[in-house]
């Protein structure tokens, strides 16, 4: 089957008649997890707060489909923001067989080991054996036979540094150098040529990438890393017009052919870190074409050889020339996922803008501030929230903003920013 042929089946299969859900690409009773476990503990490098963490686990509640089970964290849990809340705003919920809770004890209080030996604690206690597949897994024996996709796989074929296993060198960075930890980074960073870009092999997000442009950024990337266990290494900086994440999926079932869900446009800081995304098409923009046979063709069937199936994404910069180059691969739900397959669905439309948010206030200022915007009865609705979580008066959120163009896109992240709401990709957009 030509690339042409799958694309064309793509684009059939992912219209609102066609319901396009994890349940495509995981088999009936998967429990999906998306979570970050803390520090290194799975391997990869991760910062992610608690706070966050429990938002990321409640966006696949909106894209589960009917067989896949969600586990996610209690202060995502009607119980805890208002059943009433969830209803008005419209929040994508499952029937209550298809969510896991975890303990209310796992909360923004409990950090680093301690969250990920309670969570390890409650998956053995609520999870189905042989059903679970989590973003990062923990990698440690004691969790082992949870897995579905053996730890050992998502780890390796997440890991940056085995990228060239399965990528032609010719679509990748140029690497500089590579250091088996932080100290040999630190012993030997100065020999790097400036400007690059320093990457934690094992890593998400945009944690542990640093993009060095002078001697100060080289310093606190040396700082920051010294006591990094895992592999870094170095490679060129390259001047992008754009930051693209392309979006597929790999059925477990082999008759179905591999698919690629959609494209947005990467919202990062200036080090990477991940902050929202815009989506304003669902077919490849035309500088991205050459990639599409290429993925489909050679590099996904390569990882569905080795065992591997799911939804992921590739991060891609494209230069001023038009050169195109495979930063980072995602073999995991992302930030985006649940947004393009919203779209997808039918349940909203592009273009839109993702983004995380945050509100202090009690309840009344929370629905004066909000609901104008994001109450599903309101006529001025321009948002769509996926999860929202409640400590006391703080609120926190990731959510969907339309627009028709980008001068309206930024008028009405300056109305959101106005009422109050903190946000790094709204406030990025109005700079």
């Amino acid at each position: 089957m030509t690339s042409t042929t799958m694309t064309k089946l793509l684009f059939k299969f992912a219209t609102p008649k066609k319901r396009l859900s994890l349940s495509r690409y995981f088999p009936a009773g998967t429990s999906y997890f998306y979570a970050y476990p803390a520090g290194e503990d799975s391997g990869f490098l991760n910062k992610v707060s608690p706070k966050v963490e429990e938002l990321v686990a409640a966006r696949t509640l909106s894209c589960a489909g009917e067989d896949v089970s969600v586990v996610k964290f209690a202060a995502t849990h009607s119980s805890v923001v208002g059943k009433d809340l969830i209803k008005t705003l419209g929040i994508p919920q499952l029937p209550a067989k298809q969510v896991i809770v975890l303990p209310e004890k796992i909360d923004a209080n409990l950090a680093g080991t301690s969250r990920n030996k309670a969570i390890k604690e409650a998956l053995l206690k609520r999870v189905r054996p042989g059903s679970l597949v989590m973003a990062q897994p923990y990698t440690d024996n004691s969790i082992a036979h949870m897995y579905q996709i053996p730890a050992q796989l998502s780890t390796w074929i997440n890991d940056k540094n085995n990228m060239d296993q399965y990528i032609d060198p010719k679509n990748l960075p140029k690497r500089q150098a590579v250091y088996i930890d932080g100290e040999q980074f630190g012993a030997y960073h100065n020999e790097i040529k400036l400007p690059c870009v320093v990457k934690v092999t094992s890593s998400s997000s945009g944690d542990g990438v640093y993009i060095c442009r002078t001697e100060q950024d080289m310093e606190h990337a040396m700082d920051e890393l010294r006591d990094i266990k895992s592999t870094i290494f170095v490679e060129q900086y390259i001047e992008a017009k754009k930051n693209y994440g392309i979006h597929f999926g790999i059925p477990y079932d082999h008759t179905k052919p591999i698919d690629l869900i959609g494209v947005n446009e990467q919202l990062t800081t200036k080090d990477g870190e991940f902050m929202g995304g815009i989506i304003e098409t669902v077919a490849l923009p035309t500088e991205l074409l050459p990639l599409e046979g290429y993925l489909l063709d050679e590099v996904l069937p390569k990882i569905r050889d080795m065992g591997w199936y799911g939804v992921g994404c590739f991060d891609v910069l494209c230069d001023d020339q038009d050169r195109l180059y495979l930063i980072d691969a995602n073999f995991r739900v992302t930030g985006m996922s649940a947004y393009h397959f919203l779209i997808s669905n039918g349940v909203i439309k592009k273009p839109l803008l993702s983004f995380g948010g945050e509100f202090v206030g009690n309840r009344e200022q929370f629905e004066e501030a909000l609901f104008p915007y994001a109450s599903k009865n309101s006529r001025t609705r321009m948002v769509q929230m996926i999860a929202l979580t409640r400590y006391g008066d703080t609120w926190s959120f990731n959510a969907a903003l339309s627009f028709e163009n980008h001068l309206q896109l930024k008028s009405r992240a300056w109305a959101l920013l106005r009422q109050g709401i903190k946000s790094p990709a709204l406030e990025h957009l109005i700079k």
